[in-house]
């Protein structure tokens, strides 16, 4: 049986999240996304840099669902305020792929 063991776990990104939940791993972007439903925030680590930038919106973010159509990560909110679809839009817009 081959060995198993895995290391204590480590905080690598200390957002401070009230509630983080609910990762989506991107792959090409090599990137962490998260929720903190809480405090209204979506959070994206890259490990490559060790850095982690965070969206506020209106409302809670209650979903992430990576799109492979668009290669982008979408946001779920509850409600259904025109800001709140505003700032989903430009999220969307921000958080796509880095430029080559």
């Amino acid at each position: 049986m081959p060995n198993t063991t895995v290391g204590e776990p480590a905080c690598v990104a200390p957002a401070g999240d009230r509630c983080g939940e609910g990762p989506v791993w991107h792959p090409e972007e090599q990137a962490l996304y998260w929720t903190d439903i809480n405090c209204f925030l979506i959070h994206r680590f890259e490990a490559a840099h060790g850095c982690v930038k965070s969206w506020f919106f209106d409302e809670p973010v209650t979903a992430l669902a990576l799109t492979w159509r668009w290669r982008s990560v979408r946001a779920c909110c509850c409600g259904s305020r025109a800001s709140t679809n505003a700032a989903i839009t430009a999220f969307a817009c921000m958080a796509g792929p880095p430029s080559a």
